[in-house]
């Protein structure tokens, strides 16, 4: 089994591998949130970073 990363392309040739990689997978799956739910999500998280601030020498 071939597989890409974000940074790297793995071979996974052995049984346990395969196994692990897609339990993993199969775990993220379940989290995966659309739409209106995502949205949400997004919106939270951006209200909880505070606003950059100009620092002396940023070009407006």
């Amino acid at each position: 089994m071939v597989v890409e990363e974000w940074h790297a392309e793995l071979w996974l040739d052995d049984a346990d591998s395969v196994t692990l990689y897609r339990r993993v997978w199969d775990t993220l799956a379940q989290s995966v949130l659309y739409g209106t739910d995502a949205q949400h999500v997004i919106s939270r998280a951006l209200r909880a970073v505070p606003p950059p601030t100009a620092q002396a020498g940023d070009r407006l």
